[in-house]
C-alpha cells in the first residue's frame, strides 16, 4: 500500500494537515548523519524544509536533501560508499549551496505544469534488460 501523498503537486504546496513535525525531524536527522550522501524528497517537501529554521547547520543538511519526482509520500536515503568497496559506485558530488534557490522553484513549476497540462502518452518501446550484478542476483535468489 502506498501512503497518502503529502504534496498537492498541482498547487506546489504541502497538503494542509498531513505534514508533521516528526517528518522534518526524521529527514533532517538522516541528513545530519555523516554516512548520508543524499536524501531524495519531492521538490515541494524540499521547499518546505528550506523555509523552516534549524538549530544545527541547516545549509549542510539541506544540501544533501535533493528534489526528485515521485517522493511525495516517502523519502530515500543514499549512503556513501563504504571505503574500499569495489562494487559501490559513488555519485558525482552535490553542488555547493543549500539548494534552496531558483532551480528548486523550477522543479516545483515543472511538476505543477506536468499535472495541470499533461502530455499525451507516447507509444512505449520495450526496455532492454540490464544484467543484474552477481551479488545482487544472489540476494534475489536468481
Amino acid at each position: 500500500m502506498e501512503p497518502p501523498s503529502l504534496v498537492d503537486k498541482a498547487a506546489g504546496r504541502l497538503i494542509a494537515g498531513r505534514w508533521q513535525d516528526a517528518y522534518t525531524t526524521a529527514i533532517m536527522t538522516a541528513a545530519a548523519h555523516p554516512d548520508t550522501a543524499r536524501i531524495f524528497v519531492n521538490p515541494v517537501i524540499k521547499k518546505a524544509l528550506c523555509e523552516q529554521s534549524y538549530a544545527t547547520d541547516p545549509a549542510e543538511q539541506l544540501r544533501k536533501i535533493r528534489p526528485w519526482w515521485g517522493h511525495d509520500a516517502h523519502f530515500h536515503v543514499r549512503m556513501h560508499c563504504p571505503p574500499g568497496n569495489p562494487d559501490c559506485q559513488a555519485q558525482a558530488p552535490i553542488p555547493s549551496g543549500d539548494g534552496c534557490n531558483a532551480d528548486l522553484d523550477n522543479w516545483i513549476a515543472d511538476q505543477s505544469d506536468a499535472i495541470l497540462h499533461p502530455k499525451p502518452p507516447r507509444p512505449s518501446k520495450p526496455k532492454p534488460l540490464i544484467p543484474i550484478h552477481p551479488r545482487c542476483a544472489s540476494l534475489l535468489g536468481s
